[in-house]
C-alpha cells in the first residue's frame, strides 16, 4: 500500500486523500505549502493532480526548493501573457480544459486563473468542473485553492451553477475517480455542503470566530468532546507550519509540522523592496502538440457556442447586405497533364530514385530528368495560372485530374525527396551522451537544419521549447560552454563542433516537400490549415481576415495570433497587414 509522509513521524495510506480533504487554515499560516507537500507525495506516488489556481502561485512546482534544479513536469495552463503559463487559457474554453484534464494519459497540471475577472472565472470553473464531472472516470486528485471562490456559502447572482458543479463533484465525485482538495483560509464563506464532506481535516491556525465555528461544524460531526476541547483551545495559537491533521476513519488525530516543500515556493510574499526570487531551471514539458491541440479545441468550442454562431450570423448578414450582387463566376476548364507529359514525368522519377551507383553511372541522365522536372512544374503552373492564379502545390490539390497523373505525381514526389537525400546526406555518426535525446538535441538539429541562424525565439519553437524558460537557458549554456552554439540571442548559429557532436540528422526538404514537411510538424490544428491557405493563396497575399475565413478562424481572437505567432517564429509566413506563404515553399 503507498503512504504519503507529510511530516516527521506521520505516514499514512494514499486512501486518507482519495476522499475530500479540507485545508484550512488563516493567511501566512502554511496551508499552502501542506498543499504543495501533499502534491509532491501524490507525484511520487505515481497519482495525477490538477490544481484550480486563483492566486498564480502555483507554477513553482516546476523547479527545486533553491530554484536550481528541475521540478515536477507540470503542464501550466494559463496566466498572463509572458508569464509562466506553458499555454494560453481562454474563459470559453471550461469544457475543453475537462476534455483534457479527464483523459488518463494527460499529465499533471495547473489551471492558472488568476488574469480572469470574476465574471470569466465562473464561467470557465462552471464549465470547467460540470464537464470533469461527466467525463472523468481514472483517479484524479483536483485542488481547489481559495476554494471559497468556487464553492461560495452566499453565492452572487450567476454563481449558483459553478456552485452546484462544486458540490456535485465533492459529494459524488469519488465514484467518478475526483479526489477534491479543499484550501481556503476562509471556512465561514465556503459552502457548508462541501465543507461537510471532508473525510481528512488539515487545520492550521485560525484565530476568526466565525471560521472557527463554521469548523466546529465538522469537529462536533467526527470527534469525541476531549479531541474536540484541545483542538478548539490550541487552533488559534498553531505555530506557521504547524497544524491537526484529523480523519476519524483510520483513526488519526495529531499535531504535526509540515515538512519543507521540496519545489519552489513561489507563493512566498517579498519583503522590504526585494523582488520575489526566480528559478534558474524548469521543468522541461513536451507543448509540441499540446498547444495546438488546446487552441484548435477552444476553436472548435466557440464554434459551437450558440452565442458565438449568432454573432457570425449576424456579421454575415451585415456583409452580405454590403456587397454589390455578384456577377456568375467564368467557367475556367483546366486541362489536365497530357499523356506525353505524364510519361515524361514517370520517366524522370525512375531516374531520380536510383541509389548510389546506379545514380552514378547515370548522371547524365539525372541532369536531364531534372530539366524535365523543372519544365513540367512550369507547364503545370501556366495550365493553372488562369484559375485565381493559383500556384497548386502537391497533387491532392488535383480535383479534377486524372489518377494516372496524380500517380505520377505523387511518385514524382517521392523521388524528389529520395534524390534529395541522396544530394544531401545526413551527417555520419550517432548523436554524442553529451547531447543526449531531449531538448539541447533538438535545438542542435534546429541549428543545424538552418545554418544562417535563428533567434533564441524562433530556435525555441523549432525545439519545442519556451525561450524564455529556465530549460531553454540552461540548454544554451552548456552549449556554449561546450562551444557547440556561437552568437548572441538575436541570431544563434551552430559551430563545427556543435554538428560534429550532434552527429547525424536530418536535413529539411526544399521546394514544395519543405511545405509538405511543415503541414505534417503543425499537425491538424489551425496553424496548419492557415498555412495551408496561405500557400494555395500564393503568390497572393491574404488579410487576416480572409486568412481566418478560409482556415476557419476568427481573425480578430487570441487564438488566432497565437497560431500566427507560431508560423511567424517558424519563418513559414510574412507580412503584417497582408500575409504571404513563405518563398521558399516555391524556389
Amino acid at each position: 500500500m503507498k503512504h504519503l509522509q507529510i511530516a516527521e513521524g506521520l505516514r499514512f495510506p494514499l486512501s486518507a486523500v482519495e476522499d475530500v480533504v479540507a485545508i484550512l487554515g488563516r493567511r501566512g499560516r502554511g496551508k499552502t505549502t501542506t498543499a504543495a507537500v501533499i502534491v509532491e507525495e501524490l507525484h511520487a506516488a505515481g497519482a495525477r493532480f490538477c490544481v484550480a489556481d486563483p492566486t498564480g502561485v502555483w507554477w513553482g512546482l516546476k523547479s527545486s526548493r533553491d530554484g536550481k534544479r528541475a521540478g515536477i513536469p507540470v503542464i501550466v495552463m494559463g496566466g498572463e501573457p509572458g508569464g509562466h503559463g506553458d499555454v494560453p487559457l481562454a474563459a470559453e474554453s471550461g469544457s475543453v480544459i475537462a476534455d483534457f484534464v479527464a483523459e488518463p494519459d494527460s499529465p499533471s497540471c495547473v489551471i492558472d486563473l488568476h488574469h480572469f475577472s470574476q465574471a470569466d472565472l465562473v464561467r470557465f470553473m462552471t464549465a470547467f468542473l460540470s464537464r470533469l464531472y461527466q467525463k472523468n472516470t481514472h483517479p484524479l486528485h483536483l485542488v481547489l485553492d481559495e476554494a471559497d471562490q468556487f464553492a461560495p456559502q452566499r453565492p452572487m447572482p450567476g454563481e449558483t451553477a459553478m456552485l452546484g458543479a462544486a458540490q456535485r463533484v465533492t459529494k459524488m465525485g469519488r465514484v467518478k475517480g475526483l479526489h477534491p482538495i479543499l484550501i481556503t483560509q476562509r471556512p465561514a464563506t465556503l459552502s457548508k455542503n462541501v465543507l461537510t464532506q471532508a473525510g481528512t481535516l488539515i487545520a492550521h491556525a485560525i484565530t476568526g470566530p466565525q471560521d472557527r465555528n463554521a469548523v466546529d461544524e465538522w469537529v462536533k460531526a467526527n470527534a469525541g468532546e476531549g479531541e474536540r476541547a484541545t483542538f478548539l483551545a490550541t487552533l488559534p495559537t498553531l505555530p506557521r507550519g504547524t497544524a491537526y491533521v484529523w480523519n476519524p476513519d483510520l483513526p488519526l488525530f495529531q499535531r504535526v509540522a509540515i515538512r519543507d516543500r521540496q519545489t519552489f515556493d513561489s507563493s512566498s510574499t517579498p519583503t522590504g523592496n526585494a523582488e520575489r526570487a526566480q528559478p534558474k531551471t524548469l521543468a522541461e514539458v513536451d507543448l509540441r502538440a499540446l498547444e495546438a491541440r488546446i487552441a484548435d479545441t477552444i476553436e472548435r468550442a466557440k464554434a459551437d457556442d450558440p452565442r458565438e454562431l449568432r454573432k457570425r450570423v449576424a456579421e454575415l448578414e451585415r456583409q452580405l447586405a454590403a456587397k454589390p450582387a455578384a456577377a456568375p463566376p467564368e467557367k475556367i476548364e483546366v486541362p489536365v497533364l497530357e499523356d506525353k507529359t505524364i510519361r515524361r514525368l514517370a520517366a524522370a522519377a525512375r531516374v531520380l530514385g536510383m541509389r548510389s551507383g546506379a545514380a552514378m553511372k547515370h548522371a547524365e541522365k539525372a541532369h536531364e530528368a531534372a530539366e524535365i522536372v523543372r519544365s513540367v512544374h512550369a507547364e503545370i503552373q501556366t495550365a493553372l495560372g488562369r484559375l485565381n492564379n493559383r500556384q497548386i502545390v502537391v497533387a491532392h490539390h488535383f480535383p479534377n485530374a486524372k489518377p494516372e497523373t496524380k500517380r505520377a505525381l505523387a511518385e514524382l514526389g517521392r523521388a524528389a525527396v529520395a534524390h534529395i537525400q541522396s544530394s544531401h546526406p545526413a551527417r555520419p555518426g550517432p548523436s554524442s551522451d553529451a547531447v543526449g535525446r531531449g531538448g539541447l538535441q533538438r535545438m542542435l538539429v534546429a541549428l543545424a537544419q538552418r545554418p544562417q541562424g535563428l533567434s533564441a525565439h524562433q530556435l525555441g519553437v523549432r525545439a519545442g521549447l519556451s525561450s524564455k524558460s529556465g530549460t531553454f537557458d540552461t540548454y544554451l549554456a552548456r552549449a556554449r560552454k561546450a562551444s557547440w552554439i556561437a552568437g548572441d540571442r538575436g541570431q544563434l548559429t551552430i559551430t563545427d563542433a556543435g554538428l560534429e557532436a550532434l552527429g547525424s540528422y536530418e536535413p529539411l526538404p526544399t521546394g514544395v516537400a519543405l511545405l509538405d514537411h511543415w503541414l505534417r510538424q503543425l499537425g491538424n490544428g489551425g496553424a496548419s490549415r492557415m498555412l495551408h491557405a496561405l500557400a494555395n493563396a500564393y503568390p497572393r497575399p491574404l488579410t487576416r481576415e480572409a486568412l481566418g475565413e478560409a482556415a476557419g478562424l476568427t481573425g480578430n481572437s487570441g487564438t488566432f495570433d497565437t497560431y500566427l505567432g507560431r508560423l511567424r517564429a517558424l519563418e513559414l509566413v510574412s507580412g503584417k497587414r497582408e500575409l504571404h506563404a513563405s518563398a521558399e515553399f516555391f524556389e
